[in-house]
């Protein structure tokens, strides 16, 4: 028993010191903000339209992939959405994970692991998923709930700068890995087409 609780100890200070090393790694670094803001919903219509860049900046990852504790970052990630019950909350979480993780996947491709990159934006894109899982059980159950169309406007911006970030990275990544690559890009303008529609109902 004792060590039952040793272990449950040790996993929780873990995770609480992985959260320390990201609050460091962010003031240390000059990058984009925690949290999303600077949003122009108006910006861009489409991820083709003009060479206007997207006026949306995406939250600082903190540890990546490549790093040998990362499981312990998943770990804590899977635990905090468990424990969210609010689907409006998941949405919200979830995009924000996703986010992170794109951001991630553009840091890697910097230091060369476009494998693990592409693995990245395509964890990226099954948290855009869960996102829009969770937004439509809000809409469904509040169809005029005015948190769901500022919810799908900033998604909508996010998909938008993970599409710029894409067609940023494409030059940079491996040949064998190209189709991979355009399989993800394909899925986010997927999920950008949903947000669009979604926004149109009324």
């Amino acid at each position: 028993m004792k060590r039952l609780f040793f272990l449950i100890f040790l996993g929780f200070f873990a995770i609480s010191f992985i959260g320390r090393v990201e609050n460091i790694n962010a003031q240390e670094t000059v990058v984009e903000t925690e949290t999303p803001v600077g949003i122009d919903v108006n910006a861009s219509q489409s991820a083709e339209e003009g060479s206007q860049r997207i006026n949306y900046e995406l939250p600082y990852p903190g540890m990546l992939p490549d790093n040998p504790l990362y499981i312990l970052k998943v770990i804590r990630d899977g635990i905090v959405k468990f424990l969210i019950n609010d689907s409006l909350k998941k949405a919200q979480f979830s995009l924000l994970v996703a986010e992170k993780r794109m951001y991630a996947g553009k840091l890697l491709v910097a230091k060369n692991k476009d494998q693990l990159a592409v693995t990245s934006i395509s964890k990226s894109n099954n948290y855009l998923d869960e996102a829009l899982v969770a937004i439509l059980m809000v809409k469904k159950q509040n169809p005029k709930s005015p948190d769901v169309k500022l919810f799908l406007q900033q998604f909508k911006s996010a998909t938008l700068k993970h599409l710029e970030i894409t067609k940023d990275l494409r030059s940079s990544i491996d040949k064998k890995l190209l189709d991979q690559f355009t399989y993800q890009e394909k899925r986010i303008v997927e999920k950008n087409t949903i947000a669009e529609n979604l926004l149109k109902q009324r």
